[in-house]
């Protein structure tokens, strides 16, 4: 999702940058200073160090579902798909991101990179969005599973919701590439589509949560009584996976705070365009990056399959990098043991 207020493909008077860019572009030239210079640099070291991190840990939770058959499940095929988006975001929209603010640093005088700018704006705008509509038919799956979970078992399979998101992809890919591409597109109308993107997220998150605590809580009063045992254990897994999915929800939201902030300044028009552009927004769009390196921490500590798989993973990885004979010392006083 766009992170500019007004997005990269503009019609606004003041774009005075990258004049000969076959598309407008709704920003203002680099006129660099000690303070948009500290953020420039800060935010290429800062995002070129969490970038190789999201992709380790994004890829560490994809082969720690997929290598353990017990947590092939609808629900984590699900959120494959939103490790998916996180691998994306990190391969593509952080390097160009990267790019685009150290353009400024190597070039000062003849400003930045127009391409870099255009493909970590519009590559930003498409991946969150992936994200959020993704995250939204997750809750109505958990829904599905917690609350209706006969017509869950009968009807939603591995290959149904794969089949549903994967739809849902390229209808949003073709919507975004046939709206925010042509030369001469209404930013303002994209920029309402983004404010408005976590919307209904935040509402189904925030309707169903306060579902899941009523059931929970009315759970807690009829144990040993009209819940069986397994019904219960089958309900407290299914409220645990709808948290996590709800603190995804929340982590995201808390990473686009900043930026919901500086559209309110924006149209106070109390700060200098150069300030707003080159040293507001970077701090706000290095707040959005980090989101796919918060999601697969949250994946880790809300699950202890996966952390086990992922952990056995590691461990094989380093025992099988290790000389031969290293491996045969390791492992003799186990095999001594008789464990």
């Amino acid at each position: 999702m766009s992170n500019t207020t007004d997005g990269v493909f503009s019609t606004s008077a003041f774009s005075e940058a990258c004049e000969d860019f076959p598309l407008r572009v709704n920003m203002v030239p680099y006129n660099p200073d000690s303070k948009t210079f500290t953020v420039t640099l800060f935010t290429c070291i800062f995002i070129g160090l969490v970038c190789p991190c999201a992709i380790a840990t994004n890829v560490l939770v994809f082969l720690g579902i997929l290598r353990k058959s017990e947590l092939r499940t609808v629900y984590n095929a699900s959120i494959l798909f939103l490790v998916s988006t996180d691998l994306l975001t990190a391969f593509t929209t952080m390097p160009t991101f990267i790019v685009y603010q150290a353009s400024k640093l190597m070039n000062p005088e003849k400003d930045f990179s127009c391409v870099a700018l255009a493909l970590y704006t519009f590559t930003t705008f498409l991946f969150t969005g992936l994200w959020v509509v993704t995250v939204i038919l997750i809750i109505l799956e958990r829904y599905l599973a917690i609350f209706h979970p006969y017509k869950y078992r009968n009807h939603l399979t591995k290959g149904r919701i794969a089949v549903t998101i994967s739809i849902t992809w390229i209808l949003w890919i073709v919507f975004i590439t046939h709206t925010r591409l042509p030369p001469m597109a209404g930013a303002d109308m994209y920029s309402a589509i983004t404010a408005s993107m976590l919307i209904p997220c935040i509402l189904l998150t925030s309707i169903v949560y306060c579902k899941v605590y009523v059931l929970t809580r009315r759970m807690r009063m009829c144990i040993g009584h009209e819940l069986s045992a397994p019904r219960n254990a089958e309900v407290i897994q299914e409220t645990k996976s709808f948290r996590t999915v709800a603190y995804l929800a929340g982590a995201v939201v808390l990473c686009f705070v900043p930026t919901l902030a500086l559209v309110v300044l924006y149209r106070s028009q109390t700060v200098s365009l150069n300030y707003f552009y080159h040293l507001l927004y970077p701090l706000t769009d290095t707040a959005v990056l980090l989101t796919p390196i918060c999601d697969p921490i949250i994946y880790v500590l809300r699950s202890n399959n996966v952390r086990r798989s992922i952990r056995e993973l590691v461990l094989r990885q380093r025992n099988t990098s290790r000389p031969q004979s290293q491996r045969g010392t390791l492992t003799e006083p186990t095999a001594m043991t008789g464990v």
